[in-house]
């Protein structure tokens, strides 16, 4: 009798797990969701070309030689954004 129930809970397992394996299988997936920006930030053409990231934060090097390090943000202000390092060269 006991031998009977082991089988019977083994198959309703077996089953069970069957048949969550198969919908997953079977669904549809997922459709993609548009995510836009929170926040925008304008950086002056002046300051020239991004040039990576860094420990003192996005880098940024002009015509002349002159980097630039940004580490904050004005979210959602007018303005340009906060040099929190500038090199120049001479």
């Amino acid at each position: 009798m006991a031998n009977k129930s082991i089988i019977r809970l083994a198959l309703i397992l077996a089953a069970a797990t069957a048949t969550i394996c198969v919908g997953r299988l079977l669904a549809s997936p997922r459709t993609p969701q548009d995510q836009s920006a929170r926040c925008a930030v304008v950086v002056p053409k002046g300051w020239g070309d991004y040039i990576g990231a860094g420990s003192y934060g996005l880098e940024f090097k002009d015509e002349s030689g002159t980097i630039r390090f940004v580490k904050q943000f004005p979210c959602g202000l007018d303005g340009a954004p906060t040099i929190s390092l500038e090199v120049h060269r001479k």
